[in-house]
């Protein structure tokens, strides 16, 4: 096993990329937010699910609680800013 950087630095990961997949969906598709947060969220159980059925993998749930809050803190940030940019813009 390789050395970590720090604790719990795959939970960072998880968040990061979940974090982009918010992205990229939303810029690529036009639904609503909370149906992009559904898909992203059943896509997160899903690795998760697959993960435990492999016989050296188990399933996380703190894994999966990084993966919605990587989605969720898109769509926060995005509605943030895009108030912000709203205001400054007109």
């Amino acid at each position: 096993m390789s050395p970590r950087l720090f604790p719990h630095v795959d939970k960072v990961a998880h968040f990061g990329v979940f974090f982009i997949l918010a992205f990229i969906s939303h810029h690529a598709f036009k639904f609503k937010v909370w149906f992009h947060l559904l898909l992203l969220s059943l896509y997160g159980a899903g690795i998760e699910w697959m993960q435990d059925s492999l016989p050296y993998r188990q399933a996380s749930t703190a894994d999966f609680i990084a993966d919605v809050a990587g989605a969720v803190s898109y769509f926060v940030l995005f509605y943030f800013w895009a108030r912000w940019r709203k205001k400054q813009h007109g």
